[in-house]
């Protein structure tokens, strides 16, 4: 029982111990956490200051640095760029005075070439630290040496003359001196003379052409323009040059005889195209008359205005007169066929209107015979017949295109149904279907 009781008084005191306990762990735990977190901090305040430190010494040392290039520039900048011997100098300025002075500068190739050699030798005595205080100086006389070498230079075998023009044009544009300066005056000058030569070696090579021809009579005139360029062109090229100062007046009379060998070979060509057209319209005669007929026609117009065209300019083509002859000889053919077959066709519709007329005629008879009608039979109807009889029978006539005989007989048969309807509305609508009837060609009744 004492112990049981010892047990139970000594339970409360236990509890409040392990309690204890507890608390002072986690007071330490708390105190470990602060000091960890304090290390933390003045870890990041001591980066933070050595950071500033070392960006103030990189700015102290750029400061030094400009401090010392500016000494540098202040105590040597009478010495850089370095200054060349006198020697090299009074070379350089014997070159430039030779480039200042037109009557010093090189009389020929020989003498232009020395002149490079010696500017050749001073560029590779030039010091490195020397080339800016020369640069200036040394490139006006780098120019003038080129442009000497330009004055006397003459193409190569294999090279373009006006290639070698324009390359003198582009040295003359590329002098450094403001203005255009004596030099590259003269470099113009010769540029232009050779410019001008090119000029006469293509008007020359023009007129061969032009010539060679003219001169190809025995030469069919596809083969010519195969071997050479179009004369078309050859043409429009000497037009360009009618007012040529020395041989304008040459060209101008080699355009006129030109432009009459092109006219009358064109003519030929033209005429012999013509020709094999005709031909072919010809095997169609019988298979396709309606197509020959067409063709015939078709040909003789082209045929006739090409002749009036080569007849203005004071020319002639036998080929088309031949071919001319012939296609009017077929159209005269065609055309007598068909206005005899027009005489026939009109013919027939004479007649049949006659026959419809009379059979009208008779059918009045027999109303007023079996009726008893003082006005011959004749009644709206029957007006009417002879009306729709004329207009469908008569009027698609052109009677111009009618000979004589058959002309008079269109007209006593058109007169016997126009009487008839005399006075009547039915005699004006006659009058005004004839307005607006299409009369038939020739080529339209077969």
């Amino acid at each position: 029982m004492s112990k049981a009781l010892f047990d139970f008084e000594m339970r409360p005191a236990v509890l409040f111990s392990l309690m204890m306990m507890l608390l002072i762990a986690c007071a330490w735990a708390i105190w470990l956490h602060y000091q960890q977190f304090d290390r933390i901090t003045t870890m990041e305040s001591t980066i933070q200051e050595l950071q500033s430190q070392q960006f103030d010494r990189i700015v102290t040392i750029e400061s030094n640095t400009q401090k010392q290039t500016e000494l540098l520039k202040a105590a040597l900048g009478s010495a850089l760029p370095v200054k060349m011997p006198p020697e090299w100098e009074d070379r350089l300025e014997g070159l430039e005075a030779i480039a200042s002075d037109p009557d010093a500068w090189p009389k020929d190739a020989s003498q232009a070439q020395e002149f490079m050699d010696r500017l050749s030798e001073l560029t590779l005595e030039l010091s490195p630290l020397s080339e800016s205080r020369y640069f200036s100086r040394l490139l006006l006389v780098r120019w003038s040496a080129v442009a000497f070498d330009g004055l006397y230079r003459v193409p190569t075998a294999d090279g373009s003359i006006e290639d070698f023009a324009d390359q003198l044009r582009a040295i003359a544009d590329a002098n450094p001196e403001s203005g255009d300066t004596e030099l590259s005056q003269r470099l113009r000058e010769r540029a232009n003379e050779f410019a001008n030569k090119i000029e006469a070696q293509f008007i020359e090579e023009t007129i061969r052409q032009a010539r060679t021809y003219l001169a190809s009579e025995n030469t069919t005139r596809k083969d010519l323009l195969a071997q050479d360029t179009s004369i078309g062109e050859v043409d429009e090229i000497l037009a360009i040059y009618e007012n040529h100062p020395q041989r304008g007046e040459e060209i101008k009379e080699l355009r006129t005889s030109l432009q009459r060998h092109m006219a009358i070979r064109d003519a030929q060509s033209q005429a012999a195209a013509l020709t094999d057209q005709w031909h072919k319209a010809k095997a169609l005669a019988s298979s396709q008359e309606a197509v020959y007929e067409a063709a015939a026609i078709m040909l003789l117009r082209e045929v006739s205005a090409a002749r009036v065209a080569l007849a203005l300019q004071g020319l002639r083509q036998p080929m088309y007169e031949s071919l001319e002859h012939e296609l009017r000889g077929a159209v005269e053919v065609i055309h007598d066929e068909n206005r005899r077959g027009y005489q026939k066709w009109a013919l027939e519709r004479i007649l049949m209107f006659e026959r419809r007329y009379g059979a009208i005629s008779d059918r009045a008879a027999q109303d007023a015979k079996m009726f008893s009608i003082d006005n011959g039979g004749w009644n709206e109807e029957r007006f009417r017949e002879v009306q729709d009889a004329m207009t469908t029978f008569l009027l698609p006539i052109d009677q111009s295109l009618l000979d004589l005989p058959v002309l008079k007989r269109y007209h006593r048969e058109f007169d016997e149904g126009w009487n008839r309807l005399d006075g009547r509305k039915e005699q004006t609508n006659v009058a005004i279907s004839s307005s607006r009837t299409p009369k038939q060609s020739l080529y339209d009744t077969r």
